[in-house]
């Protein structure tokens, strides 16, 4: 399914935060599906790839019942991987905003 997703996906990017979607059928009931990552080439500790997957993670997490309703009433299902491609400097608020923002859009987009 990621390469599925990678390979015929749209993109979003809103640095410091990428995107890449699809809506496609799910082999779950939840409407959307969601990951995270932080690639080693911009950050090489585990210790700080770790704080910004949890960061992207909480996030979504907050925001996600937007998209849960708009998917549900188009009765469509989405595959989402959020990627980082920032510093070490950026704080949460940041990325909170940067991914709402990003749903947003992927909202806009299909419509």
């Amino acid at each position: 399914m990621i390469e599925e997703l990678f390979n015929s996906g749209k993109w979003l990017v809103d640095d410091p935060v990428q995107v890449v979607f699809k809506f496609t059928k799910l082999n779950s009931s939840y409407p959307a599906q969601a990951g995270v990552s932080v690639p080693k080439r911009n950050m090489k500790k585990a210790v700080d790839r770790n704080r910004f997957k949890r960061r992207m993670r909480e996030a979504y997490r907050k925001n996600r019942t937007e998209l849960y309703d708009f998917l549900s009433v188009q009765e469509k299902q989405c595959a989402l991987m959020f990627i980082y491609k920032g510093g070490i400097n950026v704080k949460s608020e940041v990325i909170d905003e940067k991914i709402c923002a990003l749903l947003q859009r992927l909202q806009k987009e299909h419509e």
